[in-house]
This record gives structure tokens, sequence and C-alpha cells, in this order.
């Protein structure tokens, strides 16, 4: 492509290998001639668009684009909860023993700290063990909701008399003076009645405080069960989301639905001009498709409830959105679903999308 310039050259590889080589110089010499010396924005968002497109081959479908873009999304998604998974590994480790002992002490000096302080063996944890090969079948099952943010940690029994209202009352009083940012306390009960002879009014009720400070969240629980007469008091230290998840995050996600597009295309190309090859892999897409979104949409509306019920200065990590690792094995399987699809776009090509010049050589 002699007379392709270098910005030409790159745009055009939004188009598939084949078509560049057969129609790039042409292409080029048309928006040469027309004037195009350099592409502008709507010459440049219409070759990238349009090549775009023509990966996926099939022109004359309308809802090939759509699927694609369907699992570029959701496969965009999970890259994103990738890549900010990477970016929490540049929070601070956890608070010591020491740091969260004098901050519990400053927040309830009365009450001291009379239970023993536990620091979580990692920043991440499942059953409280940090991951690993041996643990790792369990994040796959449906108990991966139990992978979550490790804390420093502590909690002690009070006599009900101290009352719920009183501790609450008193750290939304000491924790602006010591720099901490409080959000409003939410009180429910921490147990339903089982049956219809039930007192509700003999329900244990719990209170959360929660409150920042720089890279600390500060959680506050508070149980009180009328029944034992005593009042539960736990603290609970952990970190704020560092600033690298959201450049990471995002980064994952141009990252996924671009790798998808793309070997989506590839696939499509590839299973073109063979119906029963089509046929299959459409079927096999379609379930692979509904397995891996299935989560997402189950998860995110009650993840959005779940926020605007109660103040976060930390939200829940993507992945919890996209409602992992709890639901992992039901991602793997639709993702496994799509493994056959990409084995017969590698069967030999027919004579007829060899002629049609459609399929991309080794792309």
């Amino acid at each position: 492509m002699t007379v392709m310039t270098g910005r030409y050259r790159l745009l055009l590889w939004a188009y598939p290998r084949d078509y560049r080589r057969e129609r790039g110089v042409e292409m080029v010499s048309t928006l040469l001639d027309a004037g195009h010396a350099r592409p502008g924005w709507r010459v440049t968002f219409n070759l990238v668009v349009h090549g775009m497109r023509c990966r996926l081959g099939r022109p004359a479908s309308r809802s090939v684009a759509l699927w694609a873009v369907l699992m570029s999304v959701v496969c965009g998604l999970y890259g994103s909860a990738l890549g900010a998974r990477v970016g929490w590994e540049t929070a601070r480790p956890l608070p010591e023993r020491a740091e969260a002992a004098a901050i519990f002490t400053s927040i309830f000096p009365e009450h001291g700290v009379t239970g023993e302080i536990y620091r979580s063996k990692a920043m991440f944890t499942i059953y409280g063990e940090p991951l690993s090969l041996d643990n790792l079948d369990t994040l796959l099952s449906f108990d991966g909701g139990e992978y979550g943010l490790g804390d420093t940690n502590t909690s002690t029994s009070l006599p009900a008399s101290t009352g719920q209202r009183a501790i609450i009352a008193s750290a939304l009083e000491r924790l602006p003076a010591n720099g901490w940012e409080a959000s409003e306390p939410v009180t429910s009960n921490a147990a339903e009645c089982a049956t219809a002879a039930c007192d509700p009014t003999t329900l244990p009720t719990q209170t959360l405080l929660t409150a920042r400070r720089g890279d600390n969240i500060l959680e506050i629980h508070t149980v009180s069960d009328p029944r034992l007469g005593q009042l539960r008091l736990a603290m609970s230290l952990s970190r704020a989301t560092p600033w690298p998840v959201h450049p990471a995050a995002i980064l994952g996600f141009v990252i996924g639905a671009l790798a998808t597009w793309l070997i989506f295309g590839w696939a499509s190309r590839r299973n073109e001009y063979r119906p029963w090859q089509r046929s299959l892999s459409t079927v096999l897409f379609g379930f692979s498709m509904f397995m891996t979104a299935m989560p997402i949409v189950f998860t995110v509306p009650y993840q959005i409830d779940h926020h605007l019920s109660e103040t976060h200065f930390r939200w829940h990590p993507l992945w919890e959105w996209l409602g992992q690792p709890a639901f992992s094995l039901i991602v793997l399987v639709g993702l496994g679903a799509a493994l056959p699809t990409l084995a017969l776009a590698l069967l030999p090509r027919p004579a007829l999308a060899q002629s049609h010049g459609a399929v991309d050589r080794g792309h």
C-alpha cells in the first residue's frame, strides 16, 4: 500500500486483514482524491465503525452486530472486574493491631478494647484464608461469595443497659473530633419472626455506623438482644478503594470488550459460509451469552437497592456487582460453551468463502 499514509494505515486496522489487502489501497486513494489528506474525526469514526462491522462478516444479517455488542459488553465488564482486582493490589496493607487498638480506644475510651484484635491474613480472604490452590475449588463453587475484603477487627459484650442509642451517639460525637467523616447510622432487625406467636419487640436489633478517614474505613456494629440481656459491640478497620482501581477497571473493560469483538468477528466470518456450522455455532453462542449475562442481570438490581439503602464510603467491588465469584461456575460453563464455536471456526474453509475473500487468513 504505497500510497497509504501512516494515519490511514493505522485506521484501516479496524478492517479484517484480507479486506485491507484487497481494498486498502483503493480506499486510501479514494479518500485522498476526495481531498482528505488527513483523516478528520468524521472519516476516522466512519472507518473504525465500518471496519469493526466488517470484521463480523454476514453483511445481510441485522442481528450479528447487536449480539457482538452485547457479548463484548458482558465480557468487557468481566475484564473490568479483573482489572479492578489487579488495581486493589496497590492498596496499603491492613492496619496493624496496635493501630487498630488506638483507633478503637479513641472512639470508645470508656469501654477500651477488652477482646482480642484479629487481623486478616490477606487483603482478600475466603473463609478467613488467603486465596490459594487449596481453596480455589471453593472460590469456583457457589460458596465463592465468601470471598471478600479482609479487615482488622475486635468485639466485646456490654450490659444491655448501656443502650444502642447511647453507644452510637457517643461514637457520632467522637468521630468528627478524631477526623472521621461518619455516615447516618442504619438500624434494622437482626432476626425475623419465624412463627405467628413471635413478639417483634423481643427480636434483637442491630445498628451499623460507617466512617472514613483517609484510606481507612471504620465500621461500628452493635447488636442488642433483649433475650440475652447484653449488647454486642463490634468494630472493624479496612481499606478504602485505592484510586488505581478505577483506571485499571476502565482499561480492563476496553481490553475485554475489544478482544471479544475481534474473536467474535473472526469466528463469525469463519463460520459464515457453511450452514450447519453457522447454525451450531449460533446455538452454542446463544447458550454462552445466556450463562454469562444471567448473573449480571440478577445481581445488579440487588446491588443498586443495597447501595441506595445505606451510605457506602466504599462501594462493593465491581466483581460483586457482576455476581462474582458467587456465580463463577455459571460463567465458566458459559465461556466453555463458546469453545466449540471457536473449534468449528478452525475447520477448513469452504471454497465459496475463499472465492468471496471473506475469510480472514490467520487473523
